[in-house]
């Protein structure tokens, strides 16, 4: 068995290309066959297949990868969507997964258990890509990386064996795997996951306008993130109010700050969401202050999905350090000039900033996330060139910022598109054991790996500063 294929001939090859890639920016790249894999034999037949066609092999699980890395020219792509596993042992308070099941359906099956797990935001986004991008999901500054709570995997080889990749077998593979991306030497076709209580959430919400209220407003946030208690999400977003307050008149760009309490205690959020509320700028200025509101998954779920609409997207990120008052100053052009009504900004706080475990491969992160979203309409390519050139914009004057002027200490994998901009991912340290790992597990590359590597050459993995050393 190999699972149902779709070559190029095929009537339904081209819906198989892309009908489940999110972005509708999609690449002009053709796989020869598009395998959708059933089950870990049919995952070990497709790669087996492609070997014996000298063609490399890609993974898709979820589609929600901005640049579509799943698409390369020639190569085979074995879609996960068919290979469908959800085991939950409420005892042991451990879940297994199939790639493609999303964190909203995880989190759907573990909720009337009393369990959660704090998968990514987006409730399309597969646990797939997610986890081996480092999976910065919910409440990441105190819960840690989504990684982290692998405690198992199966894994298919480039030499089309199955094999279990854990702390106390094929160690190296389950390092490889939390990190990489869509550079992992192989196929996941189940992860075992640690779980948590599910507990409740209250949420604060403050929006003002951008232009007017920058300065105040990211200077306060950026000063209390730090001595928030621990299980708060804090973010601040930029938006056009088109998005979010379609009232306003003229339309403007807007900031919306909000820390999300994951408690059961009322009390205790309110505690929590006071210290947050602390220095807050006027609220005379604020168009929303809405203090420790309750809410749940569905709710959160929703929001993001609104945040997120079908478009055509540019995407990228940067891990800003240095003194505040300079992130502040780098960042500021990616909330106040927004090139169409539907990009967004984000910065996700790490601060405090916990220390990453050091048995996995993931080894880039700074107090600050950046992303920018730079969206078009769907069904037309008329406004990339505007998307791009501002993209270009916001990331050529943070690239060439080192760390301690807030720049960019390097890129989370999750939101960036290395084709692009091949900005540092992981540490000098860990691509060098990497590389080893890679040559060792997957020695003829059987797997096609990250998309730019053989591009850029020197600059792969290298920050803009430091090429100019």
């Amino acid at each position: 068995m190999i699972g149902t294929q779709y070559s190029r001939s095929h009537k339904g090859y081209e819906g198989a290309r892309l009908d489940r890639i999110f972005n509708r920016r999609r690449p002009e790249k053709y796989p020869s066959d598009i395998i959708f894999a059933a089950s870990p034999d049919d995952v070990v037949s497709a790669v087996l297949y492609a070997k014996g066609k000298g063609a490399q092999v890609t993974i898709r699980s979820g589609g929600h990868s901005w640049a579509a890395w799943s698409l390369r020219q020639d190569s085979i792509l074995i879609d996960l969507s068919e290979l469908k596993r959800l085991e939950i042992d409420a005892e042991n308070m451990t879940a297994t997964v199939s790639p493609s099941t999303t964190g909203k359906m995880l989190n759907e099956a573990l909720g009337p258990l009393g369990l959660m797990f704090n998968g990514g935001h987006c409730p399309d986004v597969g646990v797939g890509g997610f986890l081996l991008q480092g999976g910065q999901g919910w409440c990441a500054r105190t819960w840690g990386w989504s990684a982290e709570q692998i405690e198992s995997m199966e894994v298919v080889t480039a030499a089309g064996e199955l094999v279990t990749a854990s702390r106390r077998e094929n160690a190296d593979l389950l390092w490889a795997a939390r990190g990489s991306g869509p550079g992992f030497f192989g196929v996941v076709v189940s992860f075992t996951l640690k779980l948590k209580k599910v507990v409740g959430m209250y949420g604060s919400t403050y929006i003002y306008d951008t232009v007017a209220h920058y300065d105040e407003v990211a200077k306060w946030y950026l000063e209390t993130c730090p001595g928030v208690p621990s299980d708060c999400e804090l973010v601040m977003l930029g938006f056009r109010s088109e998005r979010v307050m379609p009232h306003l008149n003229p339309p403007r760009p807007v900031l919306v700050v909000r820390a999300l309490c994951f408690t059961e205690d009322e009390a205790e959020a309110k505690e929590a969401l006071t210290i947050f509320a602390k220095g807050v700028p006027s609220l005379d200025k604020a168009h929303v202050a809405a203090f420790c509101q309750p809410s749940t998954f569905t709710e959160e779920y929703q929001r993001q999905a609104d945040d997120n609409p079908i478009g055509r997207y540019f995407v990228q990120n940067a891990w800003l350090d240095g003194p505040l008052d300079k992130v502040a100053q780098s960042m500021k052009a990616a909330f106040v000039d927004l090139a169409t009504p539907q990009s967004f900004a984000l910065h996700f706080s790490m601060a405090p900033l916990r220390a990453l475990p050091d048995d996995m491969c993931f080894s880039i992160q700074t107090p600050h996330t950046l992303s920018l979203y730079t969206i078009a309409p769907p069904d037309t390519d008329a406004f990339d060139a505007v998307c791009q050139a501002y993209q270009d914009k916001v990331w050529t004057h943070i690239d060439a910022l080192r760390p301690e002027q807030g720049g960019s200490a390097g890129i989370y994998l999750g939101d960036s598109d290395l084709v692009k901009r091949p900005v540092r991912f992981m540490s000098e340290q860990n691509w060098a054991r990497f590389c080893e790992l890679r040559t060792q597990w997957d020695p003829k590359r059987t797997f096609a790996g990250y998309d730019g590597e053989a591009l850029h050459g020197s600059r792969w993995n290298r920050n803009p500063w430091e090429l100019v050393d």
